[in-house]
């Protein structure tokens, strides 16, 4: 009776061991697949940031090139044209309105979707040559708005890949 007893947690423990192994299997299995597929998604979004960073980089050095006697020119406008209006609401809320520091990663859906509206209606707005007429540190400006919302939703799509690959490390 007791050598029964014994075979039989004997057997259901060889049974409990293959079932976890089977389930380890598994779970290596479909850690493996996310692995792959975020290997995968980390492709597409460094190519995306190749293609968005240099332009990023040129509007920021274009920005920081800007004289201050340009700056001086917009400020003195008692009523600027609707090019430089439109450009700077751009700045301003991809800034968040009054911030200075600025980094793309904190704009906000609800603020990156109402440049992307301002971009969209104000289109002539932003174009490089109008802004130019307008004055000469608008046409940076508004390269700066226009590269920043493109960089922003690379950033944004990259923060769930980077979560998940912690989470998946761990």
């Amino acid at each position: 009776m007791k050598s029964k007893k014994v075979l039989d947690q004997i057997s259901f423990t060889l049974a409990n061991a293959n079932t976890r192994k089977n389930e380890m299997e598994e779970l290596r299995v479909r850690t493996e697949n996310q692995n792959v597929a975020l290997k995968t998604r980390k492709i597409e979004i460094d190519k995306e940031l190749s293609e968005i960073e240099p332009l990023v980089q040129e509007a920021r050095a274009a920005v920081g090139n800007i004289k201050s006697e340009s700056l001086s020119e917009i400020r003195s406008l008692r009523i600027p044209p609707q090019v430089i209006r439109d450009i700077l609401e751009g700045v301003l809320r991809l800034m968040g309105i009054k911030d200075t520091c600025f980094n793309a990663s904190l704009i906000s859906d609800d603020d990156r979707n109402a440049v992307e509206n301002l971009l969209a209606i104000q289109k002539h707005s932003f174009d490089h040559q109008n802004a130019k007429r307008a004055s000469l540190a608008a046409a940076p400006l508004a390269a700066w708005v226009k590269a920043n919302v493109k960089y922003s939703y690379v950033l944004k799509n990259i923060k769930p890949l980077e979560e998940e690959q912690s989470r998946l490390t761990k």
